[in-house]
């Protein structure tokens, strides 16, 4: 089997079990609140049911048990996506051409799907039987009905304030629970990758999605490129001009990456012709990471003669 033929059968079940995973998840998610719908009718017929109360909380820790069933769900989606997206970059596909790649962002920073489907969904069941629960043991039923609005609207203000809290604690830690062993060294690897092949085929957009807005490049010498880019726009802009033929021709070999949870080092071979003057060089990209951006950058050369006179006159505004 080659190695092609490997990583098409590893993204064929990659893509089989999210699909499944999937299914499942969306059934449990719609029967889940019409089973306890009804069971929640059913039972306050009897309020009067020295069961109740007891139902109630076995409904609450039944849910509870639906939940991290639920919860181990979630994160195997979020890594078996990861997953297809890396294997689709693997196998050559486009972000216009992969299912994972190039599936919309979920708003509200990744949270709106089926993450936050499940906090609302499964916090809303508790809840509903938290009410049962409260309804069969209390004592408000006969001598004071009125009770039973104020059980019923409290519950509904604790549920807004639990579900704006499991909203926080989830989106803060979502990716961290999703990641495999060493996701991070091998997501920083990748990020790094990206930038090298987003910078051979000159796609500006994609450099800049991997750029934090503060990240700074350190590039020393004494040339026409020689600067502290401060920001964002400061680095694309001299990455662009770097691409401009008026700057000589210029590429970029990456010959290898090795990163860790907060940094990343980069070998590459830089190739170019200017004014006839052709130029090749080692050279080290040192980055700082931080939530998959790129924070600070820091490059050295083991010639800095050569290459501050193949840039000497380049023309990078600042």
């Amino acid at each position: 089997m080659t190695d092609q033929e490997k990583l098409e059968l590893a993204y064929q079940r990659v893509s089989t079990s999210f699909e499944a995973i999937t299914d499942f998840r969306g059934k449990l998610l719609a029967l889940l609140p019409l089973a306890t719908g009804t069971a929640g009718v059913l039972l306050l017929d009897h309020k009067d049911s020295a069961l109740l109360g007891p139902l109630g909380l076995f409904g609450i820790v039944a849910t509870a048990g639906l939940y991290m069933y639920e919860f181990r769900g979630m994160q195997r989606c979020h890594r078996l996506e990861d997953q297809a997206s890396t294997l689709e970059r693997k196998l050559g596909l486009s972000p216009e051409e992969g299912q994972f790649q190039g599936q919309p962002r979920r708003l509200l920073d990744n949270m709106l799907g089926p993450p936050a489907a499940g906090l609302v969904i499964y916090l809303a069941v508790v809840f509903a039987w938290l009410y049962v629960a409260g309804v069969g043991f209390g004592s408000w039923n006969k001598p004071r009905p009125w009770l039973a609005w104020v059980l019923g609207v409290g519950l509904g203000v604790g549920y807004v304030a639990a579900l704006w809290a499991a909203w926080r604690f989830v989106h803060g830690h979502l990716d961290r629970w999703a990641a495999g062993p060493n996701e991070d060294l091998v997501r920083n690897e990748d990020l790094v990758r990206r930038g090298y092949r987003a910078y051979a085929k000159r796609r500006v957009r994609v450099l800049q999605r991997g750029l934090a807005s503060d990240v700074v490049w350190h590039l020393e010498g004494q040339n026409g490129a020689s600067h502290h880019y401060r920001n964002a726009d400061e680095v694309l802009g001299f990455l662009r001009k770097t691409m401009r033929p008026a700057n000589g021709t210029l590429q970029a070999e990456l010959r290898g990456v090795a990163a860790d949870k907060e940094y990343a080092i980069s070998l590459h071979v830089v190739r170019g012709k200017r004014l006839g003057q052709r130029f090749e060089d080692y050279q080290v990209l040192v980055f700082q990471l931080c939530g998959e951006k790129i924070k600070k950058v820091w490059h050295y050369t083991p010639d800095q003669d050569a290459h501050d006179r193949f840039f000497s006159e380049m023309a990078v505004d600042r």
